[in-house]
């Protein structure tokens, strides 16, 4: 941050906090040292400490730093009151990178806290200013909201910079709302383009595996692991398409794998713990008559 800073002015309690802007010019060195060594020793908590305990112009001289040490110290609800107290003082005094660096960590907090709409919310105010990395955040956040109407029209904002990644998110939004056909369309165009990504691959399994075509679907969720290996959708795909082609040991490896990775939620891991218990129960059975036929050939 430059050498002329903001000071932040906290009056009255939190949460009826005023922030003054004003220019800083005092060095600040031994306090930045002391700092850096702390952040070096990723000693988040004494580094949150140390701010607090600094007067409110130093601790605007070092804003970035202060919300960092909350953020890493587990200390979400003060860094969210700090962006939400500056960011508009900052805005009225037209700084807007300052601004905008504060309301990336905001949405960031908010993403991580699980406040998924107010993150979305807040990162495509970064993108209506032409911020394609927040776009791209956003996209996340509509994902992990399930906000998939949501996600076709980001995905065709994606499309103006950027047409394979564009077309995977809109395809991929297709195929969670059931929408198969359209959503294989569009991820057919998407896998030949650049900048699509492994879940489109993945998402076109599953819409191969919805029109049973099982062997096709395979390929595709091949390519999904060969860019992104243990993706949980992918292997998940491939194993029903195994299952599809009576490929019973092949698909159970790829769902234990799915399960393996920690990463379904609770519907699809007991889904993926059933379907592996079945194929267990399926080997067995097939594998008692083998059994059998040897021990009377050794009679």
């Amino acid at each position: 941050m430059r050498a002329a800073a903001l000071a932040l002015l906290f009056l009255g309690p939190l949460g009826a906090q005023e922030i003054a802007i004003q220019q800083v010019t005092e060095p600040f060195a031994p306090l930045r040292t002391q700092a850096d060594a702390l952040k070096h020793a990723k000693d988040w908590e004494g580094l949150a400490d140390l701010m607090e305990r600094q007067d409110p112009k130093t601790r605007g001289q070092f804003l970035f730093t202060w919300l960092e040490a909350l953020s890493k110290a587990g200390r979400t609800d003060r860094a969210l009151e700090i962006c939400n107290a500056a960011l508009p003082q900052l805005k009225a005094a037209k700084q807007t990178p300052e601004a905008n660096a504060v309301q990336y960590v905001r949405s960031k907090l908010l993403s991580g806290a699980g406040r998924h709409e107010e993150a979305l919310a807040s990162f495509l105010e970064l993108a209506d200013q032409g911020d394609l990395a927040a776009l791209s955040l956003a996209c996340n956040e509509a994902v992990a909201l399930g906000a998939w109407g949501d996600l076709m029209d980001l995905g065709s904002r994606v499309a103006q910079h950027n047409p394979g990644l564009g077309k995977s998110l809109r395809g991929d939004a297709l195929a969670k709302l059931l929408r198969f056909p359209e959503a294989e369309a569009l991820l057919e165009e998407a896998v030949k383009l650049p900048g699509h990504t492994a879940m489109a691959w993945s998402n076109l399994a599953c819409c191969r595996v919805e029109r049973k075509a099982y062997t096709e679907a395979v390929a595709a969720a091949d390519q999904a692991l060969a860019l992104e290996p243990g993706l949980l959708e992918a292997l998940y795909n491939r194993g029903r398409a195994r299952f599809g082609l009576q490929q019973y040991a092949e698909g159970r490896a790829d769902l234990a794998a799915a399960l393996a990775t920690g990463k379904a939620d609770a519907a699809l891991t007991e889904n993926l713990k059933t379907n592996i218990a079945l194929a267990d129960r399926y080997l067995a059975h097939q594998a008692r008559p083998a059994a059998k036929g040897r021990t009377k050939q050794k009679t």
